[in-house]
This record gives structure tokens, sequence and C-alpha cells, in this order.
């Protein structure tokens, strides 16, 4: 017994290499510094964005990611409440969708999501629970929810003639229920047994002329008064009603964001502190922090402040000064252009464009990196020399492959690109100091949408709208451009770039066509350049739509390109300019029985390959699908219905080849899969097995990585009777911890054969097997 501890502990200390999420599963990547709502219940903390949420366990310290990956069954969310006598959280969604969760699980009443009787906003926008029941503030009236059976009892559309009011928020203050809207203030008399009838809503006529009638945020008790708070931008004042109303002009000149009555105090978001009020509205107490506080609702309870910072996610106070921050690890920003990977590390583009002409959106300038589990911010809030107003959308990101912390970012601005070193940023290149341009139709706006390292550290980079749409950065750090063809008065719109494994530059041209480009290795000699422009035209190209989204570079050196219509794929990009044939094709897969073309109907907005030469193709409104090396077998199809993905719209797709995470940027977030497959290493240098123990208790994929592609790999028993044969998808195998007969493998150590797919390379490795 002795021994067989001894053992574990030798194995885990060897095999325990910090990975969190275990094949097959999801995780979310949300920014949950910026943080919107707060609730307490018990010793938990709820702070939520609008994208997730996380509890903070104050007797522990232990903080819990709750998404679509685990509990909740949306994205979106709009609020947020604690039943604490029922010890369950509510969760609304900006779709009408609910939550209930209990104990860190999670109940779906998707009733207010799927009514289709209800015609337009259906945003559950506040929750208030009164006794038994829950008040769900929505879009089109009020709903209101048993909290024991979970159903909904009544519903009260309290608009003139039945018709919908966008309802913020309600409270009970005296005799009446009130409801705050974008129309106004309605009131009815809370004992009033028919309230689904709208004949029973009144519309209070005396709000103050300094009260937009047609906009009010909230409503609410304190100090035995009524309170109101109005949508007047941009400060949004408080209204009292003591025998009339009247401003609370202590507050003038501060933005009011939340409002959290207690029994004595009124809490008090400001942009930049939260204030507390006693009943005269004189303030008592100012809570701030240093820096880019910014909190949006708050909570006192157990002489502790808790708000939700939209800079710093939950920030506790336990006085006006002594305060710290808590929120899982996140990128900057749901958004996510576009992703980049390389040797581990993960970088992801939060910039935007508008329209089919990649117009400025003035996104502000937000990059994150995701190394060893952790992300890291670089953005106004981060890095001092972003607070400038010439820089914002960053489209782009290039990896140095001789040294993962030399990166560069392009932006559609001012600024143009951007460079760090090990995690700080050391300058920029433009117009003025590079041979990079200015777009030609927008004074002062370089645009770098895509760029690429070559094998020999070269940089190169695509210039939008401008003649020379072509520039590089030698590894000497000299610079250069090429004039590549579709020029005219109006410089077409150029957008994605690969390199192919002849050094050739193909450059997407959405509408037109694909520029490709050869410099012979010579990137200072014009005299042996090559151009050619492929198009829908046979034997030209053969591109099955002339609008192109995506485009990569398989193991194979097979160049993928994503179109309106599908995927189509160059077989022989080296004949580009050889004058054989050379033409894209599509892939033919057959399907009950019949044959089509390989989503010929699907707009292919990201394709990544993973390290077994498979394609994952992202779509504009069908989610993911995994295909085989050559296109013809669908591994998968996730969408937003049958797995945790945030949105079926794809956006972008990056692979950790170390890890087998697959990473997809969606209009709605960024989140992972833990895929199969990983890099191949065709030495056998890192081989590692894990889980490793495999405990009795767990039942998922085992996998044995740091192998070189088609491996083939045996799984043996201490006596050497083979339990197991398969094949490496890229530098990874999987075990399932069966036998041949599907019978779980017996309690014992397990022995790894690995032998390259020419027996050439091979390694040995042990498995301790737990039944």
């Amino acid at each position: 017994m002795r021994f067989l501890s001894l053992l574990l502990s030798c194995v885990i200390s060897i095999f325990s290499f910090g990975q969190d999420v275990a094949i097959g599963e999801w995780l979310d990547h949300f920014p949950y510094h910026k943080a919107r709502m707060v609730e307490v219940g018990g010793n938990e903390v709820f702070c939520a964005s609008q994208y997730a949420l996380f509890s903070y366990d104050v007797n522990s310290g232990e903080m819990t990611r709750l998404s679509k990956t685990n509990s909740l069954s949306d994205v979106g969310i709009s609020s947020m409440k604690y039943d604490a006598a029922r010890q369950q959280l509510l969760v609304g969604y900006s779709n009408g969708n609910l939550d209930v969760i209990i104990d860190g699980k999670g109940i779906n009443l998707p009733f207010i999501k799927i009514n289709s009787s209800i015609i337009g906003n259906k945003s559950v926008n506040s929750i208030r629970v009164d006794g038994d029941f829950a008040y769900l503030s929505c879009g089109f009236g009020i709903v209101v929810l048993d909290l024991d059976k979970l159903e909904v009892k009544e519903t009260y559309i309290i608009g003139n003639n039945s018709s919908y009011v966008y309802v913020t928020a309600t409270t009970v203050f005296q005799d009446s229920i009130y409801a705050s809207t974008s129309e106004g203030l309605y009131a009815a008399d809370k004992d009033e047994p028919f309230l689904v009838d709208f004949n029973n809503w009144s519309k209070r006529s005396d709000l103050p002329a300094g009260i937009v009638n047609d906009s009010l945020l909230n409503v609410f008790e304190f100090d035995g008064k009524l309170h109101v708070k109005s949508a007047d931008y941009p400060e949004n004042e408080l209204y009292v009603l003591d025998g009339t109303w009247s401003q609370i002009t202590s507050m003038n000149g501060k933005r009011i964001r939340g409002v959290f009555p207690t029994a004595n105090r009124l809490y008090v978001c400001h942009r930049d502190s939260v204030e507390a009020y006693d009943g005269s509205y004189v303030s008592q107490e100012v809570f701030y922090e240093p820096f880019d506080f910014d909190p949006y609702t708050c909570m006192f309870v157990n002489n502790i402040l808790y708000s939700a910072s939209n800079n710093r996610g939950l920030v506790y106070h336990t006085g006006p000064t002594s305060w710290f921050s808590v929120h899982p690890s996140g990128p900057e920003s749901i958004g996510s252009f576009d992703l980049y990977s390389s040797a581990g590390h993960v970088w992801n583009c939060a910039g935007n464009v508008a329209g089919t002409g990649w117009n400025r959106t003035f996104t502000q300038p937000g990059i994150s990196s995701y190394i060893d589990n952790e992300w890291k911010r670089y953005s106004y809030s981060t890095v001092p020399e972003f607070f400038d107003d010439t820089l914002f959308d960053i489209l782009s990101v290039a990896i140095d492959p001789n040294d993962p912390e030399h990166v560069f970012a392009g932006s559609h601005s001012q600024t143009g690109l951007l460079e760090f070193q090990s995690g700080v940023y050391i300058g920029s290149y433009d117009e003025s100091n590079s041979s990079l341009q200015v777009r030609n139709d927008i004074a002062g706006t370089v645009g770098i949408p895509d760029m690429a390292f070559d094998s020999d550290g070269n940089l190169w980079l695509v210039n939008m709208y401008v003649n020379e749409k072509l520039s590089v950065r030698t590894e000497a750090g000299s610079w250069r451009s090429y004039n590549v063809g579709m020029n005219g008065t109006n410089p077409t719109l150029t957008t994605k770039l690969a390199i192919d494994e002849s050094g050739q530059k193909w450059i997407l041209a959405p509408g037109t066509g694909i520029t490709v480009f050869n410099d012979n290795g010579t990137i200072t000699d014009d005299s042996d350049d090559q151009t050619k422009l492929l198009t829908t035209s046979l034997g030209n190209g053969n591109l099955p739509s002339s609008q192109l989204l995506s485009i990569a570079v398989d193991l194979d050196g097979e160049v993928w390109v994503g179109t309106s219509a599908g995927p189509a794929v160059f077989y022989s990009p080296e004949s580009v300019f050889s004058g054989n044939n050379f033409d894209a094709q599509q892939i033919l897969i057959e399907q009950d029985g019949n044959f089509q073309l390989l989503l010929e109907t699907e707009e292919i907005t990201a394709i990544a390959v993973d390290g077994g030469n498979r394609k994952w193709l992202g779509t504009s409104s069908n989610g993911v699908f995994l295909m085989s090396e050559d296109g013809t077998k669908q591994i998968h199809h996730f969408t937003e219905d049958n797995s945790p993905l945030l949105s079926n719209e794809i956006q972008s797709i990056a692979i950790n080849g170390e890890s087998g995470e697959v990473f997809f940027g969606t209009q709605k977030g960024l989140i992972s899969y833990r895929g199969t497959a990983t890099d191949p290493d065709s030495r056998f240098n890192d081989v590692l097995v894990f889980p490793n123990p495999v405990k009795e208790t767990y039942y998922g994929d085992i996998a044995i990585k740091g192998l070189a592609r088609d491996s083939d790999v045996k799984i043996t028993d201490v006596s050497g009777r083979v339990v197991y044969f398969t094949k490496s998808t890229g530098g990874t195998a999987i075990w399932n911890g069966n036998n041949f007969n599907g019978e779980r493998a017996q309690t014992g150590v397990y022995f790894v054969f690995a032998t390259d797919a020419n027996g050439d390379f091979g390694e040995v490795a042990k498995i301790l097997f737990v039944n």
C-alpha cells in the first residue's frame, strides 16, 4: 500500500502540467472585470457582467465562474437577484430567458423567451423578490414568478388598451405597486386581485417637469419615501415624493449609475465613487479607490460594501479607502474580431470594422494575450501610451516565430502598427517611419487588417485602400512596400493574408479575387517578382465566389479559402505561376447516398488547421464544423443549441497547438474547446500523459501528448499484452480507458509504446490506472 502511494505521488509530480480543461470540455473567456451587477447571498457574493457571472466566497476567497459552459443557459445577462429565503439566484437575460441557480446548478425557465405571443422586446430588466413571488420587469410588461413552483403566476400588460410598455423596475410602497417605465411611472393598488387588467393600472401625471416623462430607470423606497431615477443623460437625477415631487439637488453634477437603499443609508454609485447619504441626502461617507473605479451597482452587507466595477470586477470595501478587487482572468472585451496563436500563446483582437467596406468603428484599443492559462489585457487602463485618441480598432496580430514574446498588432487608425516585447509596449510604425501608407480615402488612417511572418522571420503586412498594398518589415528592421495590382482611382479593399510553403503571399480582396505575390526570396530585387490575380474564372482560379472571407494553409501545404459559397482548396499552390492547372476545387461529399459540395450554402468566415491537419470551419450563421483532413467527413458540428458555443455567428478561430484548445471568437464573446489534436513533435521530446494517474472516478478520455504526426500507439499491461491500439491525431493519441472488448481496464500500471509513421523514432510512457 505504501509502494502504491509512493508511486502515485511520483506520477502526479511527473505528469501534472497545469491544464485546467479536460479533453472535450469548454472554457469561457469573458471580460469579468467589466462588472455590472452584484448580489450577496450568505457567504457568497455574486458578481455579473453582461456576459457571465462569478461567485466569490468571502470566507475561503474561492472564485467560481458561472457561464454557459457549466451553469447558465444563455449569454447576455440583464438582471440578477438573490432569493435569500430559498437560497437561489435568479438570472435574467436580454432575450427574455431566465435561470435559477441553486448550489451552482442552473434550472432554465425559458417561458418568456419562447412565448411566441409576445412580440418585440422581452428583456428581463430587473427582478424584485417579494415573499413567495418575484416581479420580473420586462421589455413588454411585468411577469410574476411563483418562486416555490418556479412557474408564471400572472403577466401584467399595463399599457393603455393592453399595449406593451418597457418596464425597468417595480416596487411596493404603502398601498400601491409602482412600475418605472419608458413612458413614465405607473401605479396600481397592490391588493387589487385583477392586476392583469390594464384598467387597474394608471400612469401618474404629477411628475415634475424636470423628469423626462418618458424615460424612468428605477423606482424604489428609502426612508419611508418613494423615489424615482430619471434617464436624463448624463446625470440620471433622483427625485423624491414627500407630499410633492422634488429633485435631490445634493447629487447634482454627479452621474448616478446605481442606487441601493438600506435602512438608514442610501448608497449611490457615481462615476468614480460610491457615496453613502443619510435620510436628508447629506453625504456621510465616500468609498473610492485610486484609479478607474467606475462602479455600476453596490450592496452594503455586514459592514462591507460590495461594488460591481466596470474596470475592476468585484470591489470589496471594508472602509472608505480600504479596498481590494477580485475577478476571474479574462480578455479586454467580448470583441474577438480576429485570433492568433503560436507557441502556446493566444492573442485576441477586440477591434472591429463597419460594413463590407471595412470602415472604421473607433473601437477603443483592446488586445489581450492568453499565456499559461492567464489573460493579460492591453488597453487604455493598462498601457499608459494608449491614452491617445489616435489609436483604435486593433484588427490583427503577428507573433514572432523566433520569439513568442515579440508581438506586433495592426490597427485601423493613425497609430498604425504597434510593437510589444515581453508584454511591454515599445513603439509604433506609421507612414512617417515605415513603408506603410495612409488610406487614399481617409486622411490620417493606416489600416492593417492582417499580417504574417515568413520562414525567414520577415513580417509581411496587408495595407488596405492604398496603392502599394503589401509591405514587409525585414528581420533586420528595414521596410519596403509593393504594388501588387488592383488599384484604380479607388484602390481595392484587401483583407486577409496567408503565406504558403513556397513563400508566396496570398492576399484576399473581397469582391475581386485573390492576389498571389511571389518575391522569389529576393525582397530588395523587383526584377523577379511575380503577381497573379485569381478569380472565379475557370483556368484562372475557379473560385466558387468572389466574396472571400478567410484563408489558411494546411500541414500538407494546401491553401484553403473560405467563401460565401463554402470552402475551396488549392491543392497545388506552387503551380500558380507555372502555367499548369492550379484551379481551386470544391470538396464533394456523400450524404444519405447523395453527392453534394461541402457547405456550399455556408459563408466560411474562419478556417483553422489543427495538429492533425483537420479543418475547423466557422460560419456566419451555422456555428462551427470540424472536418477530416481532406474535408470529406464531418467530425463535429457545434452550434449554440447543441453545445456551449456562444453564438452561431463565428468571427475567428485559433488553435493553441500545444494544448489542443480551439478558440472561437463570436459576436457574443470568446470560448474555447479542448480538442484531441496537438501539434506533432517529430522527435518525441516531451511526451506527457494526462490525466495521470487515472482515478476510479474518471471516465473521460486519456491523452498521450507530444507524439509525432500519425504515430502508432500501443498500450500494454505489465505482462506485455496489448490492450489498446490507436493512431495519433497530430501530436496526441486518445485512449478511452477500455480494452479491445470495450471493458474498463483493470487497476495497474500500463505502458504506452509510441513510434512515428516511419518507425524511426519512438517513446515509452507509463500510466497508473485505478479502477
